[in-house]
């Protein structure tokens, strides 16, 4: 009998540990589950660094990056897409998301003083961009060799890219090579003046990625970043 009982109580004391354990493993489950945070991504597609295949994954160095990140910060990435809009259409729609805080991060983003008021950047950044200049594919009288040589050089440049256009002064300058300046509205202007041969190259950065290029010469290494809208700091502080 005392035997029995013995059993009975060797019984109970198993089934109630047992029982804890469960207990334990479940709320760490659940805790695990509730900390999960899901981050969702604007996601402009851009050659090289956010882009989408057929069967819908999503691959690229940016894309890369950010699915490594998320490993260690235990972040779930929800990836919102444009698929309709251009390339710049999708850029200023993802950054408007951003800062209304209807998206949590966009990469790919340079510094600058005027988009500090808008959004916060990390500590660091993830690489680095080139300011290029670039010539088509077909014209092979002009690449890295050369272009120094011709006389002027002609330069299809944006109006409003006046970070980018000092750059290239300052480059110019310290080069040495006399240019001539075809200034442009677009960058369909841009390529329309290569194409209809009243400029040899045109200014754009290295993020940008045009068919039917190739790039001759690149300069003014800057850094580019996540980033996030105000009242995003604790996302950042995990970025």
């Amino acid at each position: 009998m005392i035997k029995l009982k013995r059993v009975i109580s060797f019984f109970f004391a198993t089934l109630l540990l047992l029982s804890c354990m469960t207990s334990t493993a479940f709320a760490a489950t659940a805790e695990g589950t509730q900390k999960r945070r899901v981050v969702k991504l604007a996601y402009p597609i851009q050659k090289y660094l956010s882009e989408v295949d057929e069967s819908g994954n999503y691959y690229g160095y940016s894309t890369d990056y950010v699915e490594k990140v998320a490993e260690f910060a235990d972040w779930e990435i929800e990836y919102i897409t444009y698929p309709d809009l251009s390339l710049n259409d999708q850029i200023t729609k993802a950054m408007e998301m951003v800062e209304t805080g209807e998206a949590d991060l966009l990469g790919s983003t340079l510094f600058y003083e005027g988009l500090q008021e808008k959004f916060i950047y990390p500590e660091k950044n993830y690489g680095l961009v080139y300011t290029t200049l670039d010539a088509l594919d077909s014209n092979t009288t002009i690449n890295e060799a050369t272009f120094m040589q011709q006389q002027p050089l002609r330069v299809a440049i944006l109006k409003t890219a006046k970070t980018r256009n000092e750059e290239l002064f300052a480059f110019v300058n310290s080069s040495g090579i006399e240019c001539e300046y075809v200034y442009c509205e677009t960058v369909d202007e841009q390529l329309a003046a290569l194409e209809n041969q009243s400029a040899d190259v045109l200014l754009k950065v290295s993020l940008t990625w045009l068919p039917g290029l190739k790039e001759i010469a690149s300069f003014a290494p800057r850094p580019f970043y996540f980033v996030s809208g105000h009242g995003n700091e604790e996302l950042m502080a995990e970025l």
